[in-house]
């Protein structure tokens, strides 16, 4: 079977658990809504639909993915155990996304509205605190969503010893992507980041959090040493900043239809991505004006988005990024076939740091 058919099997089997298990939560919320009032019961209701649809809408699945070979990896057997349990990073996956939507102003997720939009416009029927309203609610989806990932985990078929051990590794994933989250909002609003505090986000925002969280989550439920764990690390984590080096491009060059939400929206939140870093450190001043007028402007226009799009094209900062991301998944490559790991593992996570490039969304 080749990679994109492995990829596409495994995403059916992981959305069928997704919607088995939403399934039984709307039921489970229509029951306790009984002792509610009609008004209530109806938020009720919608609120778990709602996060059902976001979570079902689309993703590609890739931390429950990973999560599935980190078991094999260490030596997991037996799929059907780690497939239900490894659902639980996909809806935390979620809950993330959920409040980062917030946090970041986006109005657009997979194409549709972000869950605090679908809200405000509810409520901008019957309030005039419709914008609060809508923030509240997505806060609190976003807080339901973490309760039903740490539920299914925390219920998965796994000795307890084990379940504890990974209970606390997804507690260390959600603190060290909230660690990145804050570098990330709040840094660059005092200063200029330099190179290391740029890789120091990219590590935790993304790396630690998109693929060596995931991978360690399934090796540490197949009672994973820590030598295993260190090798799946020196994949993971040069991987998980090529991941994003990448996402930041296709933020900037991608195709607005297949993201699902605008291009250049990095560039509006003030975002100091590595190609804004690299073309504004080898720009003229003519130049880094025109970035530094774009940075952060949330009314940036189509044409203020081209001429940054031009100077970091000019100033080779985009080949700089897609070089270092090829020479990122290189050294992912070479840990991974030094591994001893089984040989459909290694071969899987081989093509899965060429198709983390390649990618057009």
């Amino acid at each position: 079977m080749d990679f994109q058919k492995k990829i596409t099997k495994l995403q059916k089997e992981i959305n069928k658990r997704l919607e088995i298990f939403f399934e039984k939560k709307i039921k489970e919320t229509r029951s306790i809504s009984l002792l509610m009032s009609q008004m209530t019961k109806e938020i009720s209701d919608q609120m778990t639909k709602e996060i059902n649809n976001f979570v079902l809408r689309g993703g590609k699945r890739i931390r429950p993915i990973l999560a599935y070979y980190g078991y094999f990896a260490a030596g997991g057997k037996g799929k059907k155990a780690i497939l239900d349990a490894a659902i639980s990073i996909e809806i935390i996956h979620n809950y993330l996304l959920i409040h980062d939507d917030i946090i970041d102003k986006d109005e657009f997720r997979r194409g549709k509205p972000t869950i605090h939009q679908k809200y405000k416009k509810i409520y901008q029927r019957t309030s005039k605190e419709a914008e609060h309203l809508g923030i509240s609610a997505g806060i609190v989806a976003g807080d339901l969503c973490s309760s039903f990932g740490y539920e299914i985990l925390t219920k998965s078929k796994f000795p307890d010893s084990l379940k504890v051990k990974a209970l606390d590794k997804l507690n260390r994933i959600i603190t060290e992507v909230g660690g990145g989250e804050v570098l990330d909002v709040f840094w660059g609003i005092k200063h200029k980041l330099s190179r290391d505090e740029i890789f120091k986000i990219l590590e935790y925002k993304t790396a630690r959090y998109t693929i060596e969280g995931p991978l360690h989550l399934g090796a540490i439920l197949a009672g994973a040493d820590k030598k295993i764990l260190k090798k799946l690390s020196d994949y993971a984590i040069p991987l998980g900043i090529a991941f994003q080096i990448q996402d930041d491009i296709l933020g900037m060059f991608g195709d607005e239809k297949k993201l699902g939400k605008p291009i250049g929206s990095d560039l509006r939140e003030g975002k100091q991505t590595l190609l804004i870093f690299k073309a504004r450190r080898s720009a003229n001043r003519r130049q880094r004006k025109i970035i530094d007028r774009a940075l952060g402007n949330l009314n940036l226009t189509k044409n203020q988005l081209e001429k940054v799009r031009e100077i970091v094209i000019k100033t080779g900062s985009l080949n700089f990024a897609r070089n270092l991301a090829k020479k990122l998944v290189s050294q992912s490559k070479i840990a991974i076939k030094k591994s001893n790991f089984p040989s459909e593992v290694k071969g899987f996570l081989t093509e899965l740091a060429d198709f983390i490039i390649e990618r057009e969304k």
